[in-house]
């Protein structure tokens, strides 16, 4: 296990495991700052974080962003380590033509890695090859083709973007019931999409396995049941579930996938299994960081160290053996208020059902030993990032992501 010597870890995508990331890289030796840009942010708060960067942000000016990276760079010749967090980093850093300093390291999972897992109509059909189990789909490109393939594949259908970054009308997917509901949502042949990908909606909880490999090989693995997400179908960020010992026929597939990848780094493996058929749906393979990077943390599987130790020396091999299973239920606060609140918002839920969406929110913390947006050894990131979705007061919290000057930090 390699130690820094105080050079600075830049990391990219202000959201909820970056202050986790911080104090993990700060434990190798490493002064950490982190970006502003980001969807939940409060890692700029963090104990374990020496200065903040604001630039301009991604998703809005790329080529700003990438300018203003590159001068960083030039600038401050003590970063060696570039951390993409939020899945556009990590995107921006595989596909775009990123000319880093010799002396800087990326730290993710391949490119080449990266842009095939993203690409989820290359996934389904690799799992089909390798015999990993999943609902129907099918990958469509104008309205007669979107009406033939949705009656062909059938109903309830989910239907998404054949990019994970770009939207469908606001949603990551969208769910029809039946071809009525199809029309309504869809009458027209969406704008800014070149394609879209069908799949029948599979039911059942939504299984995470976190892994680590080597060339193919699995070295860590935790499965995690998700519970309760932020939304009312089940689709959405996770906000309650538990680790469970890994299920023999997951563990299975995802070895399969991680072979047929030549896997190497740390991902995240997802698939929908009905308890009561025991029917499996593949559903993706995230390759970084997971948003709720707290659980295999707090459960030892060290998914940053192997992963820093692997790009710094590829030929290195596995630091440790695999963690013992850990038992350990979690939840997230944050995100269980600001889906209680859209929802409520958004017209979906009473007044009264926003009041039992908060009555199992508090049922929720009582239960678990971790929320994975808080934590109070580091308390001000969560607590920001609790009081950023309150009405109200979430306007003023925000502030200092428009004011930086209020931090009580030094940018660079």
């Amino acid at each position: 296990m390699k130690k820094s010597k105080g050079a600075y870890a830049l990391l990219l995508g202000n959201y909820r495991p970056t202050a986790i990331i911080a104090r993990e890289l700060r434990a190798r030796g490493y002064r950490v700052a982190v970006g502003l840009d980001g969807f939940e942010r409060g890692a700029e708060l963090s104990r374990h974080v020496d200065r903040f960067w604001c630039h301009p942000p991604l998703d809005e000016d790329g080529p700003a962003f990438a300018h203003a990276l590159s001068e960083l760079l030039a600038r401050r010749g003590d970063i060696r380590l570039i951390v993409p967090v939020a899945e556009n980093y990590v995107r921006f850093f595989a596909e775009e033509d990123v000319a880093l300093p010799a002396s800087v390291t990326a730290l993710m999972v391949a490119p080449e890695l990266v842009t095939t897992c993203l690409d989820k109509l290359r996934m389904m059909s690799l799992a089909e090859d390798v015999g990993v189990p999943l609902a129907p789909f099918a990958e469509v490109r104008d309205q007669p083709e979107l009406i033939g393939e949705a009656e062909r594949i059938g109903f309830p259908l989910v239907i998404r973007s054949v990019s994970s970054t770009h939207r469908l009308f606001g949603e990551k997917a969208i769910t029809v019931a039946d071809r009525a509901g199809l029309d309504r949502v869809l009458p027209h042949w969406p704008e800014g999409h070149r394609a879209l990908l069908l799949q029948r909606r599979a039911s059942g909880l939504r299984h995470n396995l976190y892994f680590a490999a080597r060339a193919g090989r699995i070295d860590q693995l935790l499965h995690v049941e998700i519970a309760r997400t932020d939304r009312l179908d089940g689709a959405g960020l996770a906000v309650e579930g538990a680790t469970v010992a890994t299920d023999p026929d997951l563990g299975r597939y995802t070895a399969a996938l991680v072979a047929a990848l030549g896997y190497s780094g740390i991902g995240c493996a997802q698939f929908l299994v009905d308890a009561a058929s025991g029917e499996t749906s593949f559903l993706e393979i995230n390759p970084r960081f997971a948003g709720n990077h707290a659980i295999p943390a707090a459960c030892g599987l060290g998914l940053t160290e192997r992963l820093l130790d692997l790009c710094l020396d590829p030929a290195s091999s596995a630091d440790g053996p695999p963690a013992p299973f850990r038992s350990l239920r979690y939840c997230w606060i944050a995100g269980d208020l600001l889906g209680a609140k859209v929802a409520w918002r958004q017209g979906r839920i009473s007044a009264l059902e926003a009041v039992g969406w908060l009555g199992r929110m508090v049922r929720a913390r009582w239960r678990a030993k971790l929320d994975v947006g808080f934590d109070w050894r580091d308390p001000l990131p969560g607590l920001a990032n609790i009081l950023d979705v309150l009405p109200g007061i979430g306007k003023l919290t925000r502030m200092r992501l428009s004011r930086p000057g209020l931090l009580p930090k030094r940018s660079f």
